[in-house]
């Protein structure tokens, strides 16, 4: 048996005294709100697949590479970017992760450990900065940022 009430059997002395998830039944905007959200996600399921139909992928990789050529980056630019882009995202889910999450994954590439830090510190110094503490966090966070580039004997080991 069902614990929601069906619309025909409840009186307006009932419907005053159900909590508000259950009223949510009589509601005609909630409905129309759930059909706008699906349509809303259908339409952009059938644009990706037209731009992709259109637009194979390997021309959209091909696109990305010419423009990572004429901005002269090197490869590690886009393992950094892959990496702060996921580390990012499990921060933003966990609100932890971040730097543990980057430097594993950029240290899996290769990559030197003092540029490591660098970059994860300064791209912390930017996502992460809560209003009252900007200014600390930004003067520890270029500090560290630079420590490797002036204590390379502590940092290169």
């Amino acid at each position: 048996m069902s614990t929601y009430p069906v619309e025909n059997q409840l009186s307006e002395k009932d419907s005053v005294a159900l909590p508000a998830e259950n009223r949510i039944i009589r509601n005609g905007k909630y409905w129309k709100r759930i059909a706008g959200r699906c349509l809303f996600a259908l339409a952009f399921m059938i644009i990706g697949h037209l731009i992709a139909s259109f637009y194979p992928l390997i021309n959209l990789i091909d696109a990305f590479k010419a423009f990572g050529k004429t901005l002269d980056l090197d490869a590690a630019f886009g393992w950094m970017l892959l990496a702060g882009f996921v580390a990012q995202m499990v921060d933003g889910a966990l609100g932890m992760g971040y730097g543990v999450i980057s430097t594993t994954v950029l240290l899996s590439t290769g990559l030197n450990p003092a540029a490591i830090s660098g970059s994860i510190h300064t791209a912390e110094m930017f996502s992460s900065g809560a209003p009252v503490l900007v200014i600390t966090s930004l003067v520890i966070s270029i500090r560290n940022s630079l420590r490797p580039y002036y204590c390379p004997e502590f940092w290169g080991r």
